[in-house]
């Protein structure tokens, strides 16, 4: 009996997922690599015996070794598998549950919870790894554009999550600071306090108990202990706001001060 041909759409989903094995190969590849050696160390043979199949496997979906290279480091990188999603999704979780048990939300609870389920997640994945890894080649103009990108798709994936918390504490950022200062701030601590975490975890308290009310809280003596990271994140979040009714007054303040500007007269 003849074999009905695949359909095109077939064909292509099977490609893309051997693509995808191959690459992952190639990540895994790259993640036993030393970080001085890495990308030009990695052989299209290396990677064919991680994926367990022939060299010529990858040539058929790669025209060179280094345009495997090329496309390693990109994959690498990709934001959509790297880690602002999982991330978010697991800081939204615990910032709502939180929110559910005070009954409202605050920049503190936000802070307290959000920031600690942020940098958990990036203990727990190894993509943090990798990007310092490939951080070590950042003077390459490629790999310097790929790191540029996924730091981008990160602060685009949580300024809205920023702003929305800030707002609803009644609060605004404090001019010249914007959401995307905070998220530049908070991305660059994560990693810091990652590092850290990593190898010195007993240097980061996690037991931290009565840390002030910078923004005017209610006492909340069911507050659970905070960790080092979250208490800076509060400290950097709180510093970089204000009370929405302040900065309006100051606003009304402001314009007082200025001449009234002149009507036109439409008849000339």
């Amino acid at each position: 009996m003849a074999t009905m041909p695949r359909s095109a759409g077939a064909n292509a989903e099977a490609r893309a997922k051997t693509q995808a094995a191959l690459l992952e190969a190639g990540a895994a590849v790259l993640r036993k690599t030393p970080a001085d050696e890495l990308l030009s160390q990695v052989t299209v043979r290396e990677v064919a015996r991680e994926a367990g199949v022939s060299p010529a496997a990858i040539y058929h979906y790669w025209p060179t070794q280094e345009a495997f290279r090329r496309a390693l480091a990109g994959y690498s990188l990709d934001p959509r598998r790297f880690r602002s999603h999982g991330e978010l999704n697991r800081t939204l979780g615990e910032i709502a549950a939180e929110s559910e048990r005070t009954g409202r939300t605050s920049i503190r609870g936000a802070t307290r919870v959000g920031a600690r389920a942020n940098i958990d997640q990036v203990l727990e994945s190894q993509s943090l790894r990798l990007q310092m890894a490939l951080w070590a080649q950042h003077d390459q103009e490629p790999v310097a554009d790929l790191l540029r990108g996924m730091y981008q798709a990160l602060q685009d994936d949580f300024i809205p999550v920023y702003e929305q918390v800030v707002s609803l504490d009644g609060r605004r950022f404090r001019p010249p600071f914007t959401a995307r200062h905070l998220a530049v701030a908070l991305t660059a601590l994560t990693e810091g306090f990652t590092l850290r975490w990593s190898v010195d975890p007993e240097a980061v308290p996690t037991d931290l108990a009565g840390v002030p009310h910078l923004a005017g809280e209610d006492d909340d003596p069911a507050e659970p202990p905070w960790d080092l990271f979250s208490t800076v994140v509060y400290i950097l979040a709180t510093a970089m706001t204000e009370p929405a009714d302040n900065a309006d007054a100051r606003e009304t303040l402001a314009s007082r001060g200025k001449p009234a500007a002149p009507r036109l007269d439409p008849r000339g």
